[in-house]
């Protein structure tokens, strides 16, 4: 199994494919991480805080893996918070609701009761994609992901509350005030945790164009 990351425990209790996980273990492509509802954890791509990162709150559930092409794939995600920052790789997040590709961004993912998907831009570029298969998003590279953006109309609006139900705009987007992103900013470790003594490992194959 390919690594991806180190797991940064904020809060118990995190599981890792369903058992109980502490900070500084490794965290491999199609690995399963969840939280109950006092677990927090953030995965660093690479060990070191200022990367690649994404921070999963109380209630959620995503799966980890490496598409061919070296993007960070956050799947099989059906509930909870999730904030992900890209500085060198691509990520692709896909939820009930939506499919999201970012690369030199960082952005809130939420999906509520209601069946909705909850997105906040915070900086950089993040990009709604056509309904890709796992498959096409798997093989494509970053260049082909973007060339396959959804419409305009559908892209999320910078710094504001876009909500999205079944791949299309569910109500119009609100600007947040600056002291809701500066939360979102907060919500990401920024204290040092201690990791495994082996170095930090790279995505293993070619990284995006």
């Amino acid at each position: 199994m390919s690594p991806i990351g180190v797991l940064a425990v904020v809060s118990n209790t995190v599981f890792r494919n369903g058992t109980p996980a502490r900070s500084g273990a490794r965290v491999c492509d199609g690995d399963l991480l969840t939280t109950n509802g006092t677990g927090v954890f953030d995965l660093l791509l690479d060990g070191d805080k200022e990367s690649d990162s994404v921070h999963v709150a109380e209630g959620t559930d995503p799966r980890f893996r490496w598409t061919r092409n070296g993007c960070l794939s956050v799947d099989s995600y059906a509930q909870g918070r999730i904030v992900v920052t890209s500085r060198r790789l691509c990520m692709v997040v896909r939820t009930p609701d939506t499919l999201m590709y970012l690369h030199g961004g960082r952005a809130q993912f939420q999906v509520a009761r209601n069946s909705t998907t909850q997105v906040v831009p915070v900086r950089g570029n993040v990009t709604k994609l056509q309904g890709l298969s796992d498959q096409q998003v798997n093989t494509l590279s970053s260049v082909q992901l973007v060339q396959r953006a959804a419409p305009s109309a559908l892209q999320p609006k910078p710094q504001s509350l876009n909500v999205y139900r079944q791949g299309v705009v569910n109500q119009p987007a609100v600007r947040l005030p600056p002291a809701e992103i500066q939360r979102i900013n907060r919500s990401v470790l920024r204290s040092a945790i201690v990791v495994p003594v082996n170095p930090p490992v790279n995505p293993p194959l070619v990284a995006p164009r």
